[in-house]
């Protein structure tokens, strides 16, 4: 089974970046910080799956699909 611990820890620090987004909307940095580390928890819970990538492939064609359609993920 795999471990997801830096996945975990990128979706936190994209929670964290969130709420600081939040308390002062007019830097855009936060967002920014935001959409960065939830693409780098994706590409680490990918890499982190490798020992179960037929199970996770389907999750991961899907979302992966849209993310390449979503402007944001564009940095």
């Amino acid at each position: 089974m795999p471990t997801v611990i830096l996945a975990q820890q990128e979706l936190d620090f994209a929670k964290e970046a969130l709420e600081t987004f939040a308390e002062n909307r007019l830097q855009e940095r936060g967002w920014f910080d935001f959409i960065l580390h939830l693409d780098l928890c994706f590409i680490r819970a990918e890499r982190e799956c490798q020992d179960i990538r037929n199970k996770f492939e389907p999750f991961q064609g899907k979302f992966k699909a849209l993310r390449r359609r979503d402007r944001c993920c564009l940095i």
